[in-house]
This record gives structure tokens, C-alpha cells and sequence, in this order.
């Protein structure tokens, strides 16, 4: 008899083993399986990138097409300049040739033209551009002549480097 309870024992020490090690992995596969809680909360995030994207594809969508209107409205504009331009052009050849043509009474004399005046001569009206040119023939600088008329010292010294050009 001492045997069989030694063999009871012993099966009974190995099923309880088994039921520990059967716990164990019970344990194990829980923590890595994924609940319908996780689950849905992982589809709701997809589908808020999904209508995050579409919305974004249809904003991009509606910029293109902006863009792409404004593009041709300018293209319009460039051509419509580009067709003033020719003309004008045109115009001018025909003036050239027509002043070109000796002893044509409608021809314009051009041996005496008036002289026309420099970009830097004061003499186009501008009372800033008399006011610079005085102060600079009294021998001020371009800071000093700045500070005294309340200008930028840079639109001071554009005005005298047009003088001398």
C-alpha cells in the first residue's frame, strides 16, 4: 500500500503543477491580448486619421483649383499685356519710319529737339530734390541733410547719386 500512496502522491504533486504552470500562461496571454475595448478605441482613432486625411485632401483639393484660377486669370493679364506691348511697337515703327522719310511734309523736324532733362536734374519740380541739392552745395552730408529735412538717410543719398549720373 505504501506504494500506491506514494503514486497518489505524486499525481497528485503533478496535477497541481500543471495547474500552476496553466495559470502561468493563462496570466502571460492575457496581458497580450487585446480587449474589444482596446480594439474599439484603436478603430476610432483610424477613423478619425482617415477623416482627418480626407478633409485635409479635399482643402488641398479646393487650393489647387484656387490657385489654378488665379494662375489663368493671370496668364489672361500677361497676354493681354504682351498684345498692348506689340501694338505699341508697331506704332512706334510706323512713327520711326514716318519721321525716317526725308522731305515728307508730314514729317516732324527733329534737328532741334528740346533737351530733355536728367533723372537727377532738380529742374522736374520736385522741391525735395532742390532742398538735397541746396544743403549738399553748402557742403552738408547726406546724414546731416537727412536729420535736417526729417528724410531717410537713404532716400537722401539716392537723390545725390542720381545728380551725378
Amino acid at each position: 500500500m505504501s506504494l500506491e500512496v506514494g503514486l497518489l502522491i505524486l499525481g497528485i504533486m503533478f496535477i497541481i503543477a500543471a495547474m500552476f504552470s496553466l495559470g502561468r500562461s493563462r496570466k502571460r496571454s492575457a496581458q497580450g491580448k487585446v480587449t474589444a475595448r482596446d480594439n474599439l478605441e484603436r478603430a476610432r482613432q483610424r477613423q478619425g486619421v482617415r477623416d482627418d486625411l480626407e478633409s485635409l485632401m479635399v482643402d488641398i483639393e479646393q487650393m489647387a483649383r484656387r490657385l489654378s484660377a488665379q494662375l489663368d486669370a493671370k496668364a489672361v493679364q500677361v497676354e493681354k499685356a504682351n498684345r498692348e506691348a506689340d501694338e505699341r511697337i508697331a506704332q512706334l515703327l510706323a512713327l520711326r519710319e514716318q519721321l525716317a522719310r526725308p522731305g515728307d511734309p508730314q514729317a516732324m523736324d527733329l534737328t532741334d529737339p528740346a533737351p530733355a532733362p536728367s533723372p537727377g536734374d532738380p529742374a522736374e519740380g520736385d522741391p525735395l530734390t532742390h532742398q538735397v541739392y541746396a544743403l549738399a552745395d553748402q557742403g552738408l552730408g547726406p546724414g546731416d541733410i537727412a536729420r535736417q529735412l526729417n528724410e531717410h538717410a537713404g532716400k537722401v543719398e539716392l537723390i545725390l547719386a542720381l545728380r551725378k549720373a
